[in-house]
């Protein structure tokens, strides 16, 4: 919206004197930011509305045939709440006046005859606010471009420094969308989740490539303390964008554990959603992408910490997506978690060796049951389940 733009006002009044009148009198005093319309008639101006879309102010007469004054006024308030709405109205009319101003919502009325300082008085306050809405606007439109042409420098900065954590980077965004896609998340967090996936590591610049390039158990020393800074220190570089405040919080906690053992020794409540995503998402490219993991095994060591580690219900929603690139995958289940349905990856062994169930049988109540009983004399470590294939919706 150019800010600059002739004000458009519709004149609605079934006496083509009085609709002229006022075309003549509001054009005098205000063109040539004012540009006025005409209909004379409610069914006339409805038309219009369909489809002039830039209308500012829609002046109407009360009582007109067909479409009266408070049907139009209504119409328009749904139809476009931004536009100012003044009724035209005799003395007579204080009952139907009463009506308007509580169902339609109008901003003013003029009374019938009208007085031309009255009328400009009214219109002087209605074009101020309509040239107060249009800088609002515009401003608001420039500053997400801004915002949005700052993003995108952040990201050139992050490729050019380094280019092999910003490809990690994107590689995360789209693994955060996926299993936001699996989570039905909505466009708000989705799009909140997408910028710190992009902008996660961005405190890891200038730091060894030791860092990223070992497995974060194996680090110790300064490598060790650098590693459970960077998403402070990340989050802390972005705090010179206010409108990335949210974004900084996903970042500064998007490596806490779900049991209150991280770096920080948050609970997982207190861990938005967006950041446990993140999480697994990050371990799993680093590991992927970074080291050169193989696929089926790193969603195995991610499940063996599925709820302390990492959220076992976004974790159980990534390995879902996972299943329409890699087909079935198998995941670590203690014995504890098995539930009837699920099928074993691989056969189940006791402590000291004995076979308790073999590979690509179902659990059900009984073997379950039986499951338990000999995991009580003779523990069993792990059962591997197979998580099958998701076809796409």
């Amino acid at each position: 919206m150019d800010p600059a733009a002739p004000i458009k006002i519709l004149i609605v009044d079934d006496t083509a004197v009085i609709t002229k009148l006022l075309e003549e009198q509001i054009s005098s005093k205000y063109a040539p930011d004012v540009k006025c319309l005409t209909a004379f008639s409610g069914d006339e101006a409805r038309k219009m509305l369909e489809v002039q879309t830039d209308i500012d102010i829609l002046i109407s007469d009360l009582e007109m045939p067909g479409i009266n004054g408070i049907t139009l006024l209504r119409f328009a308030g749904q139809k476009y709440p931004n536009m100012l709405r003044i009724l035209l109205s005799g003395y007579a009319d204080f009952e139907n006046l009463t009506s308007a101003l509580n169902e339609c919502a109008i901003c003013s009325f003029i009374t019938k005859p009208w007085q031309l300082s009255q009328l400009f008085i009214i219109l002087d306050s209605a074009i101020s606010k309509v040239k107060l809405s249009r800088e609002n606007q515009f401003l608001q439109e420039s500053l997400g471009k801004s915002f949005s042409e700052i993003l995108s420098l952040l990201e050139d900065i992050l490729a050019e420094l380094s280019p092999e954590l910003s490809g990690h980077t994107q590689n995360v965004a789209a693994l955060c969308e996926r299993v936001a896609g699996e989570l039905n998340l909505p466009r708000e967090s989705r799009e909140k989740l997408r910028l710190a996936a992009i902008f996660h590591d961005i405190g890891l610049l200038g730091m060894p490539k030791e860092i990223y390039k070992t497995t974060p158990s194996q680090l110790a020393g300064d490598l060790r303390t650098m590693y459970l800074r960077y998403p402070e220190i990340g989050s802390e570089m972005l705090k010179a964008i206010p409108r990335l405040k949210d974004i900084r919080e996903i970042i500064r906690l998007h490596q806490e554990n779900m049991d209150g053992t991280g770096h920080l020794k948050v609970s997982r409540a207190q861990i938005p959603l967006e950041a446990r995503i993140l999480k697994i998402c990050d371990h799993y490219d680093a590991a992927v992408s970074l080291r050169k993991e193989e696929k089926q095994k790193v969603i195995a060591q991610l499940n063996r910490r599925s709820g302390t580690g990492f959220d076992r219900m976004c974790l159980d929603a990534f390995t879902r997506s996972m299943t329409r690139e890699l087909g079935e995958i198998k995941i670590p289940v203690s014995v504890a978690n098995l539930v009837p349905g699920m099928r074993l990856g691989e056969n189940a062994y006791a402590r000291s060796g004995r076979m308790v169930l073999s590979a690509g049988a179902s659990i059900t109540n009984l073997n379950l049951k039986r499951l338990r009983i000999y995991h009580e004399l003779d523990p069993i470590a792990e059962v591997f389940i197979v998580v099958e294939n998701q076809k796409n919706p």
